[in-house]
């Protein structure tokens, strides 16, 4: 056996090296090979009611042509493909609203109250502090949450916008949720995220282009590439998830969303709900307080006229009773009165004492002055009348027997 020189290795060497280059230029190229493939990431179809996850995506021509397992999309990645590695990003449907109801007419649900009168607050402070007010109102009758409509963000002008961590910091126990003017928007805090939360599948559903059903094969490749998994953070920091990338028709796109800030994870249905009842609760206590007074004034007039009826009735029945000055005037008018003195018997003559001169009470006024004797007295000097006192009556004399008589 003849051992080959190396010369000869060389070229066979040589050989195979063409031979695999031909056969490798000879390999055929996919006839639906893609254009971009990504993969490497949470790819989330959002084509069932529940979350769905996938391997890859492709997109060629604008569609979405291929969505599934990693080693079938390897079988489309042609020389002209572009392979993205995700590394862990998320991709989603493309975000087209808030996700709010868009069925839910705020403006014109009369139960959806207004925390303010008049013009709009034009300020963050103002906004607060008439919430503030309407807070501690609604605290008298056990209500803790705030649900106002018509906050008009227009009103604020140049002056800085009201942010959720604005309502957060003061009513950091209070659910507060703000409804724009139109119902256009929703602005809330924590607290009303914590007590009114939604399923963020459900927010990120809602949000999407209906029509699209999802990521589905056929589909316009409208899709977002966010920093983080929604389903895999708090609900209330959907606002700080960082959309990468925007594409409308795989197009990458220069003015989309920074964050996904416009998506609410509130429950608005539950929210409004709540408010409703309290509402309701507040006016069932204003009726039962009003009828408490109502019943109160009723049964204070009523025991009045009872207690008047009472007084009249006795006042018909008894006989008027003197007082105790007219019950003392008789026995002073019979303490003045003189004891009549019966008649003395004459058993011998004897002189008769002369009759006292009947007393005489001095009786006058003078201006409207009482005047005593010795100003009358004066009184009758100074006109010029004269006094002449009387002489006493003298008793006539008794008839003496004379002698020899």
């Amino acid at each position: 056996m003849s051992i080959p020189c190396p010369h000869a290795l060389n070229n066979l060497r040589l050989s195979l090296l063409l031979v695999a280059a031909v056969l490798s230029g000879c390999a055929r190229e996919p006839d639906n090979a893609a254009d971009v493939v990504y993969s490497g990431g949470d790819i989330l179809s959002m084509a069932g009611d529940q979350p769905q996850y996938v391997e890859a995506l492709a997109v060629k021509n604008g569609k979405i042509s291929f969505i599934g397992t990693q080693a079938e999309a390897d079988k489309l990645i042609g020389k002209a493909t572009l392979e993205v590695n995700l590394q862990g990003a998320t991709v989603i449907p493309a975000i087209v609203s808030s996700g709010m109801v868009p069925a839910m007419n705020f403006e014109a649900d009369s139960q959806a109250p207004n925390c303010w009168t008049g013009i709009s607050p034009a300020t963050s402070r103002a906004v607060i502090q008439a919430l503030d007010i309407t807070l501690k109102n609604r605290k008298a009758f056990g209500a803790d949450s705030i649900f106002c409509n018509g906050f008009d963000p227009a009103a604020f002008g140049n002056s800085p916008a009201l942010t959720e961590a604005d309502l957060s910091e003061a009513f950091p126990r209070n659910p507060v949720v703000l409804i724009q003017a139109g119902g256009t928007g929703i602005l809330s805090n924590n607290s009303a995220k914590e007590r009114f939360s939604l399923d963020t599948y459900k927010v990120l559903k809602g949000a999407m282009l209906q029509e699209s059903g999802g990521l589905r094969v056929g589909q316009s490749a409208d899709f977002m590439l966010l920093d983080k998994n929604p389903l895999k953070v708090n609900s209330e920091l959907l606002s700080v998830i960082q959309i990468t990338q925007a594409f409308v028709g795989g197009k990458l796109i220069a003015d989309a969303p920074k964050n996904l800030s416009m998506l609410t994870s509130l429950d608005v249905n539950a929210a409004l709900v709540h408010e409703k009842s309290i509402l309701a609760e507040i006016e069932g206590q204003r009726a039962i307080e009003a009828a408490k007074k109502t019943a109160a004034a009723a049964a204070a007039a009523k025991k009045t006229s009872i207690v008047t009826k009472k007084v009249n009735a006795e006042t018909k029945t008894k006989p008027a009773t003197a007082s105790a000055a007219e019950k003392q005037q008789p026995q002073r008018s019979n303490e003045k009165k003189p004891l009549a003195s019966k008649p003395a018997a004459v058993e011998t003559p004897a002189l008769e004492e002369a009759p006292k001169p009947k007393e005489v009470r001095f009786n006058m006024t003078q201006d409207g002055k009482k005047m005593t004797p010795e100003d009358f007295d004066a009184w009758m000097k100074a006109q010029g009348i004269r006094i002449v006192p009387a002489k006493p009556v003298e008793a006539a004399p008794a008839d003496v027997k004379r002698d020899g008589g």
